[in-house]
């Protein structure tokens, strides 16, 4: 059973707890992607237009691509003009603490306030891997939303509210996730007419209307239906298994999706768990998707304790009594519970006063590699440049022109494939890549097997080295140096004649 959230400031409580502790973690900060999105949501600004072609390398420079995420680009752009990166997280610290307080507020409709509690922690961390400066986060609280109001009209038996739609519209230009606001919209569709048995032809039709209109709505984006099959051309690429948030749940350390697994094995072998078969397959079909793809732990974080909150709910049930539980009692609990909004929000200007007092550089682990950058000569960061992938957003950044950044859409498969053989030393992928864009110097890791190679040539010296990176620069043509690493490469390839 749905009821009525209870006034309390519990929802207020965990937006307070989570923001305060996003602004003392840096690592939000440490995804390199944060500085392309940043750039391209000046270009945004400035030009007044979304653009349509590669703004950014000199090997796609022209070709057709498209800002998909141009509205959360925008708004962190404008959160580092106007307190540079400390901005941006404190625009990702409100946008994950928000979708914390509404997602405790939809529990405890479902649910008693403990586990209403512990469910929205599991939720919250199942996504903690995820908690970066990136689009995606910024469109959590409208993905809860949406999931929110959805689960919530089918436990009413009820049809959707025709004012999700706009949350729909602003999703779709957050971030391409919306495509499975639309999935989750069809499923539960499906759900409600199977329910309805005989009388299924009026569901079947608001439904279908709800969902038709949503689809709608998303075309109301820069690129049109390009951006409503975006998610769906970038899923179908085989070369995203090379990128790590893309690739398979690692669980040689502890991960929350491995709470989950236990926590719902308890569950299920004591019997307490009833989970009607509809949901529970729903409710696998993410968590497959989790365990293919690490990115998508969130998605089952948030979306799947939305749709386990009515089963969750019978173990016990929201009984719109605030604070008259047994638990709440205690008076160190009851004082906490009724915290009043003007000391959390006190509580919280005091955490955003200290965050935009301290200085971040030296905690932000971006900060290293741009420090190396600044010491390659102008007249080198104008010419080719070989990179490893993911330094590539991080020379963005610096106003240099990669060979490759992780726009995994822009450069496709074939060209993702190619910088995986550069990156392994495969066959003549390397001296070829070197030959064909003119190379004139290269910034790998250390151990990267492409820095050991280049260290074995003649025509090449190291130039800066250190911890992070290792820039290697040209010292002749690249004819002659594309000769000699082909001629090299084919000696380690041939076969030993050597008698053991």
């Amino acid at each position: 059973m749905v009821r009525a959230d209870s006034r309390s400031d519990a929802p207020l409580i965990a937006f307070t707890v989570m923001f305060v502790y996003l602004l003392c973690v840096p690592r939000i900060l440490s995804d390199d992607d944060t500085i392309w999105h940043i750039a391209t949501g000046n270009w945004i600004l400035h030009h007044g237009a979304v653009p349509h072609v590669d703004l950014f390398s000199y090997t796609k420079a022209g070709q057709r691509w498209f800002a998909q995420e141009w509205l959360s680009e925008v708004l962190m752009a404008l959160a580092d003009r106007a307190a540079g990166l400390r901005g941006v997280m404190i625009l990702t610290a409100l946008s994950i603490g928000a979708t914390a307080g509404l997602l405790l507020s939809h529990m405890r409709q479902f649910m008693a306030p403990p586990l209403a509690v512990l469910v929205m922690i599991v939720g919250i961390g199942c996504g903690s891997g995820s908690m970066l400066a990136r689009p995606h986060a910024l469109a959590w609280p409208v993905l809860e939303l949406w999931c929110a109001g959805l689960v919530i009209a089918r436990a009413r038996r009820q049809t959707p509210s025709w004012w999700l739609l706009p949350i729909m519209g602003v999703w779709a230009n957050l971030h391409g996730g919306f495509i499975i606001g639309i999935a989750l919209s069809a499923a539960l569709a499906l759900e409600a007419v199977w329910e309805a048995g005989a009388a299924w032809r009026k569901p079947a039709l608001i439904w279908s209307l709800f969902i038709a209109a949503a689809v709608g709505v998303t075309l109301l984006n820069p690129n049109g239906w390009e951006g409503l099959l975006f998610p769906l051309k970038l899923l179908r690429m085989h070369s995203l298994a090379y990128i790590q948030e893309w690739q398979p749940t690692n669980f040689a350390k502890v991960q929350p999706l491995e709470m989950v697994i236990l926590l719902f094995l308890a569950l299920g072998l004591s019997g307490r768990l009833q989970i009607p078969q509809y949901r529970l397959l729903l409710f696998l079909l993410l968590f497959h998707e989790a365990l293919n793809h690490a990115r998508h732990n969130q998605i089952l974080g948030l979306m799947g304790s939305l749709l386990l909150a009515e089963a969750l709910g019978q173990l016990a049930p929201a009984t719109g009594a605030g604070l008259s539980h047994k638990w709440a009692q205690r008076p160190i609990i009851r004082h906490f519970v009724t915290w009043r909004p003007a000391t959390l929000i006190s509580f919280a200007l005091i955490a955003l006063i200290c965050r935009v007092s301290v200085p971040l550089e030296r905690e932000n682990p971006l900060y290293g590699l741009g420090a190396t950058l600044a010491e390659v000569p102008p007249s080198l960061r104008s010419q080719p440049v070989l990179n490893e992938y993911s330094f590539g957003p991080r020379l963005i950044g610096e106003g240099i022109r990669p060979f490759i950044d992780s726009r995994a859409d822009l450069y496709g498969d074939d060209f993702l494939n190619r910088n995986n053989a550069i990156n392994a030393l495969q066959g003549n992928a390397l001296p070829e890549a070197l030959a064909e864009f003119h190379i004139a110097w290269t910034i790998f890791p250390p151990d990267s097997l492409v820095t050991l190679w280049l260290d074995s040539q003649p025509g090449w010296r190291r130039l800066l080295s250190n911890s992070l990176a290792v820039v290697h620069v040209r010292q002749d043509e690249p004819g002659q140096q594309a000769a000699r690493l082909r001629n090299s490469a084919a000696r380690l390839q041939e076969p030993s004649t050597a008698t053991p």
